[in-house]
């Protein structure tokens, strides 16, 4: 079972890619579905953050 730490580990990995991938599009005009990988990953990251640890 993955622990709320190595699930927010992962997320934030997520995230840090699409920021990577949304920076290089937003260079380049924009691409709407980096848009929304990102705000994915940003979802993803706070619900993991917000979610406790079960004991």
């Amino acid at each position: 079972m993955v622990n709320r730490d190595q699930a927010l580990a992962a997320a934030e990995q997520i995230l840090a890619a699409t920021a990577a991938d949304k920076q290089h599009a937003d260079r380049h005009g924009g691409n709407p579905d980096h848009d929304a990988a990102h705000a994915a990953a940003l979802n993803l990251q706070q619900l993991v953050h917000d979610t406790p640890e079960r004991t």
